[in-house]
C-alpha cells in the first residue's frame, strides 16, 4: 500500500506509469464503497492501467461547513480496507482554501498534468466544487476527447442502499448489528491502550482502556459484546462505552474492554477492538455490589453469544469476490470471519483436512472445482466438481451447491419458454448447465473454446431470427467479454456478477440481462444449510 501525501510525491514515484484514477472519500468502505472499487480496479485492468484513488482531508464537507469530522474509521484502517479490495495506491491531498475555490476541471487538469492518466472512472453521484457544479455532465463534456470515461452503476435499491451517514446515525443509536451489515464486517475501532484508573481490576473485571482518535465518532454508550484480536488468537470481550457514571464523575467517554480468556499485559499497544452486539443501556447503579452482579450478568451473556464463525474461500485471482458480503447477509447479526484463500496453482493448495480444521467452513471456486472434488468424499459424484466442504468424523466431505441453485433458478426464470437457449463455455459450471438442461429436455446449442467453435456465436446469432426469443447463458470465465448485438426479444444470463462491461453493453442494447448475483446468494444459502447454519 503506497500512501501518497502531495501530487508533487505521487508523481515521483508514478511519473511514466499508465493511471487510471477515481476520486472519492469512502469514509468506512462500506459494501457500497466495495463495489465502486471492484468496478474501478476491473476498469484500470481492462485498460491495462494501475488504479490511483484520490481522496481529500479533512473531509471537504466538514472543512467547508467549518464542523468537526467524525469518520466512521481512522484514516490508516480506511486506508487498509481500500487496499484490501486491490487498490494499492492512495493519493491523500490536504483540502484547503485553494481546492476550495478551484474549478473542478482545473482541478482535472492539474492531476493529468503530473500524472500520466489513461482514464477515469466516476461515481455514479459523482461531482467537484463547493457548490458540486462539475458534475457527470460537464466532466463528459470537458474531457471525453482527452481520458477514457466510465460511469459506475447505482448500488442496490435505493431504499437498502449503504451511505456513510447513515451508518454514523446507526453507530450513535448502537445499532451496530445493522452496521456490520452495512460494511459487510465487523466494525472496528482502532487505539492504543492507555493505563486508566484501575476501577475494574478492583471490581475483579480488568479492562483494557482505549485511547482512540477524537476525530471517530463514539458509538452510542453501552455494553457491547465485542472481540479482540491478540497475536492472530480471537478473545471474546465484554466493553463498556461511556463515562461509567456508578464509578467516577467523568463527563468524556471512555472505552474499557474486559477481554476474556486473556491475562497478558497490552500498555503501549495498539489493539483493534470489533464491535459485534449492543446488549445494554449504560446505567447507574446504587453501590458497588450491584454494579459487580450486572458485569457479572453481562459477561455471562456475553459466553453465551455465537463467536467467530469461520469461512474460507479457495480459488485464483479473487478479490473481486462478493462471497463474504454475502454471508454477512444471510447470517446477519453473527460474527463472522471470512478469508479469500487465493491460490496460483493446485501445488499451492494445503491440505483440504488441515483447511478445515482452521476453517470451518470452506468455499471452492474455479478453477479447483476438481481438485477439491478429487480429494473429497462429494454427495454429488457424477459432476465431477465441488463447492462447498465440511469435515466430518475426520473426513473431507463435499457438496455441490452450483447444482442445486441453478436447478432452482432454471424453473424460476423459465428457461423452458424460451424458443432458443444457447450455452456458453465447458468448465464445470457449463457441464452442471448441460446436465440440468438435458434432465428438463431442453434443447440447446454450445458454443466454447474448447468445441472451437466460440468464433462462429456471432454469425450464429445473426442468423436468428428477429422474432425468436432466446436465451444466452454465459458459462465462460470473467475474461470473456460479450460485445456482440443482441434484438430486444433475447436475454443474457450471466453465471458471473458484477461485470460492468456487460451491465452497460445490455443496457444499451435493451436487451434483459440476469446478474450472477443471485445464483451466488442461492448458492450460499445452500451452503449455509449443507454446514447446519440457519439464515436470517
Amino acid at each position: 500500500m503506497n500512501i501518497y501525501r502531495s501530487l508533487d510525491k505521487a508523481q515521483a514515484k508514478l511519473q511514466n506509469i499508465n493511471l487510471c484514477v477515481s476520486i472519492g472519500n469512502f469514509d468506512g468502505v462500506h459494501s457500497g464503497h466495495k463495489y465502486i472499487l471492484r468496478n474501478f480496479l476491473n476498469f484500470a485492468q481492462k485498460n491495462q492501467s494501475r488504479p490511483l484513488l484520490v481522496t481529500f482531508s479533512p473531509h471537504p464537507k466538514a472543512y467547508i461547513k467549518k464542523t468537526k469530522s467524525y469518520k466512521i474509521l481512522s484514516d490508516q484502517q480506511n486506508f487498509e480496507a481500500i487496499s484490501s479490495e486491490g487498490i494499492s495506491d492512495i493519493l491523500v491531498l490536504k483540502f484547503d482554501e485553494n481546492l476550495k475555490t478551484q474549478n473542478g476541471a482545473d482541478f482535472i487538469r492539474g492531476l493529468s498534468l503530473k500524472l500520466a492518466i489513461k482514464g477515469f472512472f466516476l461515481g455514479h453521484d459523482f461531482s467537484l466544487g463547493s457548490n458540486k457544479e462539475f458534475g457527470i455532465d460537464e466532466f463528459q463534456a470537458e474531457f471525453k476527447d482527452d481520458f477514457i470515461i466510465s460511469i459506475g452503476e447505482v448500488y442496490g435499491d435505493k431504499s437498502q442502499r449503504p451511505s456513510s451517514t447513515a451508518i454514523r446515525d446507526l453507530l450513535s443509536n448502537g445499532n451496530i448489528k445493522e452496521v456490520n451489515y452495512l460494511l459487510e464486517r465487523p466494525y472496528s475501532i482502532r487505539g492504543k491502550v492507555v493505563k486508566g484508573n484501575a476501577i475494574g481490576r478492583t471490581l475483579g473485571f480488568p479492562t483494557a482502556n482505549l485511547k482512540y482518535s477524537e476525530n471517530i465518532i463514539c458509538p452510542k454508550s453501552g455494553v457491547y459484546f465485542g472481540r479482540v484480536i491478540i497475536d492472530k488468537s480471537s478473545y471474546r470481550a465484554g466493553v463498556n462505552i461511556g463515562v461509567r457514571p456508578s464509578v467516577t464523575d467523568d463527563i468524556e467517554k471512555t472505552i474499557e474492554t474486559h477481554i476474556i480468556g486473556f491475562s497478558g499485559d497490552l500498555y503501549g499497544k495498539v489493539i483493534d477492538l470489533e464491535l459485534l452486539e449492543y446488549i445494554r443501556d449504560e446505567k447507574n447503579f446504587d453501590n458497588k455490589d450491584s454494579l459487580i452482579k450486572a458485569i457479572e450478568s453481562d459477561i455471562e451473556v456475553i459466553k453465551k453469544k455465537p463467536f467467530e464463525l469461520k469461512f474460507a474461500l479457495i480459488g485464483r485471482d479473487i478479490k473481486h469476490s462478493k462471497s463474504p458480503g454475502v454471508y454477512y447477509s444471510l447470517l446477519k447479526g453473527k460474527a463472522i470471519s471470512y478469508k479469500l484463500l487465493d491460490y496460483k496453482s493446485e501445488a499451492d493448495i494445503p491440505s483440504l483436512s488441515e483447511l478445515l480444521d482452521k476453517y470451518d467452513r470452506i468455499s471452492v471456486t474455479a478453477p479447483y472445482k476438481n481438485y477439491c472434488y478429487k480429494k473429497s468424499e462429494s454427495e454429488f459424484m457424477s459432476l465431477e466438481s465441488v463447492n462447498t466442504l465440511k469435515k466430518v468424523n475426520g473426513k473431507v466431505c463435499s457438496t455441490n451447491t452450483d447444482y442445486l441453485a441453478l436447478k432452482d433458478l432454471i424453473k424460476k426464470y423459465k428457461i423452458k419458454n424460451y424458443s432458443q437457449v444457447v450455452l456458453l463455455g465447458d468448465g464445470a459450471m457449463a457441464k452442471i448447465m448441460t446436465l440440468l438442461l438435458d434432465e428438463e429436455n431442453i434443447k440447446f446449442s454450445q458454443f466454447s473454446r474448447k468445441l472451437k467453435n466460440l468464433s462462429d456465436l456471432k454469425s450464429s446469432l445473426e442468423k436468428t431470427d428477429k422474432d425468436t426469443r432466446g436465451i444466452i447463458i454465459n458459462c465462460l470465465s470473467r475474461d470473456f467479454k460479450f460485445n456482440y448485438s443482441l434484438h430486444s426479444d433475447f436475454c443474457f444470463w450471466d453465471l458471473n456478477y458484477s461485470m460492468p462491461e456487460h451491465v452497460q453493453h445490455f443496457h444499451t442494447m435493451g436487451v434483459k440481462y440476469i446478474d450472477g448475483i443471485e445464483l451466488l446468494r442461492l448458492q450460499a444459502k445452500y451452503a449455509l444449510s449443507f454446514w447446519n447454519l440457519k439464515t436470517i
